[in-house]
């Protein structure tokens, strides 16, 4: 089945929302006999398509959350047993955190604020960069670096803005 997260990015303090973890849809969980969905993924997107706000995501994520339930040998539970307190919601203040916690995912769909709609997100433009060295040393940039490594660090800057790691002495 599908593995998938929605995120919100809230550009006026460059943050992420993450949403849990939806595994499958309706047709998936049909497909497979597993669990009970209400709903396609593409109607998920479709209760998406006029979020542009974090309250608009909010409600939509409860929908989707709520739409997902329980079912042993196919038989859906009581309906005390579906009725899970809220979403549970992660926040990423980096590409570095973000990709953390969606890096594994089969999709990933991404939420702007103040831009109308989901569109998927390639994972790959906020994978990690491959280590650089420069003179024996680690090349650092601004998403890596943080006051708890410039205290650690001095940290001479090349032209380009980067940083080189160098231990204080």
């Amino acid at each position: 089945m599908t593995r998938r997260k929605v995120i919100f990015w809230n550009d006026l303090n460059d943050s992420y929302i993450v949403s849990e973890e939806y595994n499958g849809d309706k047709a998936e969980m049909e497909r497979f006999g597993l669990g009970a969905c209400d709903h396609t993924w593409p109607e998920f997107m479709e209760a998406m398509s006029s979020v542009s706000n974090m309250a608009d995501f909010l409600k939509v994520i409860s929908y989707i959350t709520a739409s997902y339930h329980a079912t042993v040998n196919g038989v859906p539970l009581p309906e005390q047993a579906n009725n899970l307190p809220g979403s549970r919601l992660n926040v990423a203040h980096s590409h570095k955190e973000l990709y953390n916690l969606v890096g594994d995912m089969d999709e990933v769909w991404e939420v702007k604020r103040n831009i109308s709609g989901a569109h998927l997100l390639d994972v790959s433009t906020i994978a990690p960069k491959p280590k650089q060295v420069w003179d024996g040393k680690e090349v650092i940039d601004e998403d890596d670096f943080d006051y708890a490594t410039a205290c650690l660090y001095e940290c001479p800057v090349l032209s380009d803005g980067r940083a080189v790691l160098q231990q204080a002495g």
